[in-house]
Parts: structure tokens; sequence; C-alpha cells
């Protein structure tokens, strides 16, 4: 268990030492995900693409003709260690990305015509409809794959017709075949990757929104719960002066016990059976108007409709 931990760290570390040497740190505090992928998937070709150029420009050093196979193979990875360096500087970076496609399309479509390494330069073209669609929008990567695999297909196709390299029918026939079905795979696996990654980003928009009003409803309801004021229990009240006793020991009369306990606010008035002893004309005045019932010592109360 303890070993099995070690390594999940070591890897975990391993992981983030890598993104920090492709990917600079503003890049990665941005909210930007579509351009955060792009950024790794850019860098991680340089990375792999410039010591695999460096080699075959060597290894074509010693072929009859090294100029011209050679020549492409080197000056595609000087440009792409200028890329590489841009790329970490730059924040703008979709002119890199498209420098960058130019080149390499331009690279294998010329090993293609010139036939380096015989079969082997033109198999490189399936990667392209890969990397047009991941790095740029549906429609400029179509544009993109009608440009690299449209011309691999001439230039396969058209052979000596053309002074090109001179590849076989039966050779020309399987490569157009399958590099059209790779494009096509590869951007039906786009589109779907993207309509998926779109449904994922609204359902987040909405469990945030949802989770803001949830926020902001249970805010109100602390508050309200704050401001509410109830009286419960068995509260001491004097049989005489009806006087009630707090939790401290002390008497306070029951207008300012109410107020201090409660949010109610007192007006005071006087009720029929004190208004008939100490006011008695003032009652009689009352119930001949009608504003006192007798037969009950009730106040009529007037309501407005």
């Amino acid at each position: 268990m303890l070993l099995a931990r070690q390594i999940r760290g070591l890897r975990r570390t391993g992981i983030q030492f890598f993104l920090h040497a492709l990917v600079p740190p503003s890049l990665r505090m941005s909210d930007d995900t579509e351009r955060y992928r792009h950024r790794i998937f850019m860098q991680l070709c340089m990375v792999l693409g410039i010591p695999i150029l460096l080699f075959f420009g060597i290894s074509d050093l010693g072929s009859e003709r090294p100029f011209v196979n050679a020549a492409p193979d080197f000056a595609v990875a000087l440009l792409f260690m200028i890329i590489s360096l841009l790329l970490r500087k730059i924040q703008h970076d979709l002119f890199a990305i498209r420098t960058s496609m130019l080149a390499i399309s331009t690279l294998l479509l010329l090993n293609t015509f010139h036939g380096v390494g015989e079969n082997a330069s033109a198999l490189w073209i399936y990667t392209l409809p890969v990397f047009s669609a991941f790095l740029f929008s549906k429609k400029e990567g179509l544009m993109w794959t009608l440009f690299t695999a449209g011309g691999a297909i001439f230039i396969v196709g058209g052979g000596e017709a053309i002074h090109a390299y001179p590849y076989s029918s039966s050779f020309s026939f399987r490569f157009a075949t399958t590099l059209i079905l790779v494009t096509i795979l590869t951007f039906t696996m786009e589109t779907l990757r993207h309509k998926f990654w779109r449904q994922l980003q609204e359902q987040k928009l909405l469990v945030e929104k949802k989770n803001r009003e949830l926020s902001e409803q249970a805010f109100a309801l602390e508050k309200a719960l704050t401001e509410i004021k109830t009286l419960s229990g068995l509260l001491p009240i004097c049989s005489h002066c009806k006087k009630i006793r707090d939790d401290r020991g002390y008497w306070s009369d029951i207008e300012h016990y109410i107020i201090s306990h409660t949010d109610a606010q007192l007006s005071h008035s006087i009720c029929t059976t004190c208004l008939k002893e100490e006011f008695p004309k003032l009652y009689n005045e009352m119930v001949r108007n009608g504003e006192i019932d007798e037969s009950t010592n009730a106040e009529i109360i007037a309501r407005s409709k």
C-alpha cells in the first residue's frame, strides 16, 4: 500500500512537472480549456517532433539526394524550435499553430512528392487530418485537410505524370481509400467530442446557477431565522402586579418584556371592562352609538371593505 501511494505520488509529480515545462503558468491559470489543450498538444508535438526530424535529416544525409531529402527535415526542425519558444511567450497562439501546420504539411507533401523513404513518407500524411481536426474549428480543419490530404492523393496518384515519385497503382488506391476513411472517422469523432463537451459546459453552467440560487435561498433563510423572535415555555408572572420574571431573576413590566423578547410593537388602549369602571359615561355613550356590544361587553371594530 505504501509503495503504491509513493508510485502514484511520483506519477502525479511527474505529470505536473511535464505540464509546467510545456505550458506557461499564465495559461494554466486561465479558464480557456480549448486553448489550454491546444497548447499542450502543440508543445507535445514539438518535443517529440524535433528529435524525430533531426534523426530523419541525419539519416537522409547518406541518401542519393542528401540536400533534397535532408534539407526540409532540418528546416522544419529549426522552425519548430522557434515556435516552441514563442508559444511560451506569446498570448495569441493561433498564428503559431497555423504556421506550424503549414510547415509540417509542406514538409510531408514535399517528402511524398520526392518519395523520401519510398512509401514511408506518404504514410505520415495520415497524421494531418488528426492535427487539423484537433487544432482548428470544423470549417478551418476541413480546409486544411482538403489542402493536405487532397494534395497527397494527387501526388501519389499522379506519379510520373507530374514528375513525382512513381508510386504503384495498388498503393495509390489503398492510400487514397484509407486516407479518406481516416479523415471521415477523425472529424466524426471530433464533432461528437465537441458536442459532448458543449453539453457538459451547459450542464456545468446550470449546476452553478442552481448552486447560486440555493446559496441565496439559504442565506435568506438564515437571515429570516435570525430576525424571528418567539416566546415559548413557562413564563413566571406576578399574580398581583402582572410583572414577568426574566432568566436573570429581574421582574419587568409585561410591556417591556414583550418588546425586548419579540419584534412586536405595543400601542396602549383601554379594554371595555376598565372603560366601564373608570369612565362609565364614555362607556354608556359608546354603547348607545353601537361601538360596544353590552351583552358580550365586546368592542365592535369597524372593518373597511
